[in-house]
């Protein structure tokens, strides 16, 4: 019998010459919706999906606003998993991944749950998965300098990827980084009680809020 176990994010993630101007400047082409596409692709097996575009595309084409989202469903996957419900907390993660592909706790949630129902290959999928979209929003080497900031397309991906890497946060606060672009700064500390200090491009989920982003 499968023991009821406490789900910690960080250690299930463990295991990415111009020509010459016109009177009048053309309408700029409208790009083809991508997110639905790459989302089928990737839903499929098709790990090759680029899964920053994936984000971005997301939210390009959808109407989700980049701050208010609504991370109940999410939260109810873990306390069906903390419960040892395995099968309520799969459907629940494929609820939470049908509105919202490019969640990667949503993804984790689904690993676990297929993990404990025995069914290892859906498993590592939706664990590879989870990694993939956390190691998109932030390379190792950026988001340390505002030089360098790590993107993200909606606000909870800032606290996804702090999880992820058992950083817990205490003080936040809206700075100016390279480029002009707004970022916020995060102080928080690591498991092992180090400060660290992140920076987060949310100049994606500014323009959602403000209604700006081209679709």
């Amino acid at each position: 019998m499968t023991t009821p176990v406490t789900f910690v994010l960080s250690t299930c993630l463990l295991i990415a010459g111009s020509s010459a101007a016109l009177a009048e400047e053309p309408a700029a082409p409208t790009e083809p919706p991508v997110y639905e596409d790459l989302r089928q692709r990737l839903a499929g097996g098709d790990l090759s999906v680029d899964l920053v575009e994936l984000r971005f595309a997301y939210a390009r084409e959808t109407d989700e606003s980049g701050h208010f989202v609504d991370r109940d469903p999410v939260g109810a996957i873990f306390e069906l998993l903390d419960q040892s419900e395995w099968a309520k907390a799969l459907e629940a993660a494929k609820a939470a991944l049908a509105k919202r592909y490019i969640d990667p706790e949503a993804h984790l949630g689904a690993a676990v749950a297929y993990g404990q129902l025995g069914r290892e290959e859906e498993s590592d999928f939706h664990a590879r998965v989870s990694r993939g979209l956390i190691q998109s929003i932030c390379h190792e080497t950026d988001g340390l300098d505002p030089e360098r900031p790590c993107a993200v397309v909606v606000m909870y991906e800032e606290q996804s990827y702090m999880r992820a890497h058992g950083i817990r946060s205490h003080t936040q606060g809206l700075v100016t980084c390279g480029g002009g672009v707004p970022c916020d700064r995060i102080e928080g500390t690591t498991e092992s009680g180090d400060e660290v200090v992140l920076y987060f491009d949310i100049s994606v989920p500014m323009a959602k809020l403000s209604g700006a982003l081209k679709r």
